[in-house]
């Protein structure tokens, strides 16, 4: 018998695969952002032996003032 919490929970993941079929993922329970992204890219690029190219489509927080840095 499993025993399941009445509560709802939210979780948002945001997700990579590489040429190779390497998966980086990573939850959080905010919004998306771009401390967020950038959170993200950081931890998977520092994982990585070779060169990361983060390909970012036209979204909203891709206008935000941290990214342009």
């Amino acid at each position: 018998m499993v025993v399941a919490n009445a509560g709802r929970s939210k979780r948002n993941v945001i997700s990579t695969v590489t040429p190779k079929g390497h998966l980086g993922w990573m939850t959080f329970s905010r919004y998306l952002n771009a401390k967020t992204v950038f959170s993200f890219v950081n931890r998977f690029a520092h994982s990585r032996v070779s060169r990361v190219l983060p390909i970012l489509g036209n979204l909203w927080m891709h206008d935000s003032k941290a990214e342009k840095k």
